[in-house]
């Protein structure tokens, strides 16, 4: 854990998890977390990417209830944020959302869109016992460390994208929050990304 924390000892949280270190060990109390956790915290990512590497658990909580992913967002961390969500997502990739007054979509839908980078996310590590939970991310940018908004896909209603339409959407309303996002692919027309995004909403995993 103290390796983790320091990107001068980057070598040694190597050495030591070649010669059997547990990536996973957890350290409870004011600090409390596993490695990743501390990595994360400090924006670390070539440790970052090293203890994924190694089999960190992205999923486990500290005392406060916070994921390794949650400290790199609240920190600014970028790069991390990036490497953790590119080890656990099911889709991840530049969309387009349509926003702005529902009247106006009729006259000037062009107009009506702006892009974004949505990341479909497992809140925890598949069981076979019960059905994973997924989360949509969406992020104004890809600098951008904090999503603007997070929609939890299970307590939410999705609409089936109409492929037969010339530049097809997909609507999500969120039952919580009484939100309706219709998101459509990045380039006008494709079709494929939007396949993608929406079976990534139902639970199976972008072919990379």
């Amino acid at each position: 854990m103290v390796a983790s924390m320091r990107p001068d000892l980057l070598n040694v949280a190597k050495a030591l998890l070649e010669l059997g270190a547990n990536v996973n060990a957890y350290r409870p109390g004011s600090h409390a977390g596993t490695a990743l956790h501390h990595a994360a915290k400090k924006g670390l990512d070539p440790t970052v990417h090293l203890l994924l590497s190694h089999g960190a658990n992205p999923f486990i909580t500290n005392d406060d209830c916070n994921t390794a992913l949650d400290l790199a967002r609240e920190k600014g961390h970028v790069n991390v944020v990036r490497a953790i969500e590119g080890r656990i997502s099911l889709f991840s990739g530049w969309m387009r959302e349509n926003y702005g007054p529902g009247f106006l979509e009729a006259f000037a839908p062009q107009f009506m869109t702006r892009k974004i980078w949505a990341v479909i996310l497992p809140r925890e590590a598949r069981s076979p016992t019960r059905p994973v939970k997924l989360e949509l991310a969406i992020y104004p940018e890809l600098q951008a460390a904090k999503p603007r908004v997070v929609v939890k896909l299970w307590k939410s209603q999705l609409e089936e994208p109409k492929y037969n339409l010339a530049d097809p959407s997909m609507t999500i309303f969120d039952k919580v929050t009484k939100s309706r996002y219709k998101l459509l692919p990045a380039y006008e027309g494709d079709k494929q990304q939007l396949r993608s995004f929406y079976s990534a909403c139902c639970g199976m995993a972008q072919v990379i």
